[in-house]
């Protein structure tokens, strides 16, 4: 700007007192903005920084926020966060959000220090030191940023498989087995909403709970006493089933059919239903087998069809047609299957049928002989060595082993675990009461203890098929110390601690129960072994005996066999454990162990 002619400008005022620092020509390189260049000149890249990193800066809100980010993927996980860098500033402002941009004001001239100059080394440093901690700040800024991008990009990713391809091949990684929850008391588990089906998985440890009025299935995992997952099935109906490793769900509207894994749960894959599978009433898999899976259709009056389905390629790989297995009028379709996956009960226009799938053999539907009343539903044992229901115990051929039509004997299985089985009390045709425990393979019907928790009561028929009968209502897990039950307002677990030993402890009868399972497998040429621990009676004697290949070794507590090069793809076995002295005092379990190359 220049100044008129006949106007001179006006004197200077006098000069102030100068700080000697100022002076130094080290210093007046590093501050002057027209200072020549240092032989190594510090530079500082222009960066974004948040309000809270820098002190001096003022916060002006915009008059509009830029829309929000669409929420295509919803997250169950929390997003990572960066590390915060926080600065030795004398205040800190909040964090800038999103909606705001940072405008910088000129700084105050600094006080003038009355201590005597600094040395020039320890005026550079402190100078580069802030230009660092704004740097810092600001990559850690971009990182937060760069990782809650690439986290949702990722979870589009994994959810969205356009090819229809699986993401991984072979078997799945199985979840940990079953542990002893950590419950200090009994709890109330309220669902989002009344549940209409479940079912277990993870052999054994998940239940499955379908809410309809949410489109999802709640996962109660054993383990850790709570519901952990909440999984969306896109339609209030979609059907699903868990083996050892994998869930399925199939949406009848969508024709789709999906498949998660049960260590991550991350769907691997969802792909249309093959032609063989467009109409199917129910699916059903072994909790703890990895296949296969059983799509069934059973229409009123017809034949039931099961289309046997790979777990891997989602392809039918047989169909079986079943001429006395005939759909019901009520088109009611119940399926269930023992956890190694061999034995199906099922409900049928004539009453509960058992369906066993051998290799290379033609299964067969075989119905639950009985004179007077038919059971109208069936559950396998976990080992697929027996069927329990409202009229007793049955064998696969259909056989009753326990139980008769004139006195109705309500059973059903544990959860987890093949040694004991469950039974509820029936009154005028209706189930009612708390559970009492049996010994799995015993010769009477009395119970051996009975449990003072887990009431069950309302209209509960004894003998009808619905989709939640009483027998699903109540669940065991021996190993891990605790049943839930569903009250028939569907809407809660009601969950308790029950520890299965100590109960039996009280029973004032002789006792012994197999606490565990055998293996189920075996490579060819290498040694079988199993050593079952038995809950028995205090100074009960056991003696063990075995049929089948397996021996029972000179120690009287071990079994051992080493399948050879002509053993069969399975061979089966049994353990009796009879308690010595005591007539009919007796428990036993059977098994087949498959032989793998």
């Amino acid at each position: 700007m220049s100044l008129p002619e006949d106007r001179s400008p006006p004197p200077p005022p006098a000069p102030l007192p100068r700080d000697p620092l100022l002076d130094d020509p080290l210093f007046a390189e590093l501050v002057s903005p027209t200072a020549p260049p240092l032989s190594r000149p510090v530079v500082a890249e222009p960066v974004e920084a948040a309000a809270g990193d820098l002190p001096m800066a003022e916060v002006v809100r915009s008059e509009a926020s830029p829309p929000p980010l669409p929420s295509a993927v919803t997250r169950t996980d929390p997003l990572p966060q960066a590390m915060p860098v926080r600065p030795t500033f004398p205040k800190e402002l909040p964090p800038r959000p999103p909606s705001e941009r940072t405008v910088f004001r000129p700084l105050p001239p600094p006080p003038i220090d009355t201590q005597p100059p600094r040395s020039q080394w320890l005026a550079a440093c402190s100078l580069l030191g802030c230009l660092g901690i704004v740097v810092i700040a600001a990559i850690a800024l971009l990182a937060w940023i760069a990782i809650t991008i690439l986290g949702e990009v990722g979870d589009q990713i994994g959810n969205a498989n356009p090819d229809g391809q699986n993401l991984r091949l072979g078997n799945g990684p199985r979840p940990g087995p079953i542990a002893p929850a950590p419950l200090a008391n009994d709890v109330e588990i309220v669902l989002l909403a009344p549940t209409d089906a479940l079912g277990l998985g993870g052999g054994g440890r998940f239940l499955f709970l379908r809410i309809p009025g949410q489109r999802l299935l709640a996962v109660f995992d054993v383990n850790a006493g709570r519901v952990v997952q909440n999984i969306p099935t896109g339609e209030p109906n979609a059907l699903f089933a868990a083996g050892a490793s994998r869930l399925y769900i199939v949406k009848p509207r969508a024709k789709t059919i999906q498949r998660f894994d049960m260590v991550g749960w991350q769907r691997e894959v969802e792909m249309p239903l093959p032609e063989s599978l467009q109409r199917i009433d129910d699916l059903a898999i072994g909790a703890g087998s990895d296949g296969p899976l059983y799509a069934i259709a059973a229409s009123p009056g017809k034949p039931a069809e099961v289309h046997v389905v790979n777990g891997e390629t989602l392809q039918t790989q047989a169909t079986h047609s079943f001429q006395n297995w005939l759909g019901r009028k009520d088109q009611q379709v119940h399926a269930r299957a023992s956890h190694d996956g061999t034995l199906l009960g099922v409900a049928t226009a004539k009453g509960a049928f058992a369906v066993r799938f051998e290799p290379g053999k033609e299964p067969v539907a075989n119905p639950l002989g009985v004179r007077g009343s038919a059971p109208q539903l069936a559950t396998p044992a976990p080992d697929g060595q027996a069927l329990y229901t409202s009229r007793g115990v049955f064998d696969p051929t259909g056989k009753q082993l326990l139980g008769n039509a004139r006195d109705p004997f309500f059973t059903f299985p544990t959860a987890h675990g093949s040694g004991l089985f469950l039974s509820l009390s029936v009154d005028d045709g209706q189930v009612e009461g708390s559970p009492q425990l049996h010994a799995a393979g015993a010769e009477f019907t009395n119970a051996l203890a009975s449990l003072d928790k887990g009431d069950v009561s309302g209209d509960l028929p004894a003998n009808e098929v619905r989709q939640l009968p009483p027998d699903e209502r109540v669940l065991l897990w021996p190993g891990a110390g605790i049943m839930a039950v569903l009250p028939i307002t569907n809407n809660k677990l009601q969950v308790f601690k029950v520890d299965v030993a100590k109960e039996l402890e009280n029973s004032p009868r002789h006792y012994a129960v197999f606490a565990t399972d055998p293996p189920a497998t075996v490579r060819r040429g290498a040694e079988w072994h199993y050593t079952p621990v038995i809950w028995k009676s205090n100074g009960s004697a056991i003696d063990l005996t075995a049929t089948g290949p397996i021996q029972v070794q000179p120690d009287g507590r071990t079994l051992k066999w080493t399948p050879p090069a002509n053993a069969p793809a399975s061979v089966e076995a049994s353990i009796t454990a009879t308690i010595k002295g005591v007539k009919g005092a007796r428990t036993m379990q059977k098994f087949r162990i498959a032989v793998l190359e």
